[in-house]
């Protein structure tokens, strides 16, 4: 984590496993329990009483979809 004043920045990796269904655009993906991990960052502003006032979280879900594997029907 870095920190400037009001500001704050983070990266993170993420690690999970895909145990339960998942609402996508295109429907609900069923559970696959692939294992996913993908990077993360987030930028962060904070008031003077220390109130986030301006999050912002940044991640490639493309990234996270290739990690799921999900099966298309024809």
């Amino acid at each position: 984590m870095v920190t400037d004043g009001n500001l704050a920045t983070a990266g993170m990796l993420i690690r999970a496993v895909h145990t339960a269904e998942m609402q996508t655009p295109t429907g609900v993906l069923p559970a696959t329990g692939n294992p996913i991990a993908i990077t993360s960052a987030e930028y962060i502003e904070i008031d003077d009483a220390g109130r986030i006032i301006c999050p912002r979280r940044y991640q490639d879900t493309g990234q996270l979809m290739a990690r799921l594997q999900p099966q298309t029907t024809a």
